[in-house]
């Protein structure tokens, strides 16, 4: 399974297993990209049909700093949360 940066903020993903990989409520066919956005989340079912994994795509909050002193948040980046 392979994940890297797309334009304006996606991600692809593509994969080449025997997994079920699941975006948006559909399987995602091997060897086929998707095109993953802000809040999009991945169910991978692996070969056992026991093991699940999901992958959730969100925003990172980044904080600013000035002399040790939080200075409020910022959306700008994104980060993939692994549960």
């Amino acid at each position: 399974i392979y994940i890297g940066a797309g334009k304006n903020g996606t991600v692809l993903s593509y994969h080449d297993t025997d997994c079920v990989v699941t975006c948006k409520g559909r399987d995602i066919p091997k060897k086929k990209k998707a095109i993953l956005q802000y809040e999009d989340e991945v169910y991978i079912t692996f070969e056992d049909n026991v093991t699940e994994m999901e992958l959730r795509y969100k925003r990172k909050r980044k904080r600013y700093y000035k002399e040790g002193k939080s200075y409020g948040t910022k959306r700008n980046t994104y980060i993939f949360y692994y549960l």
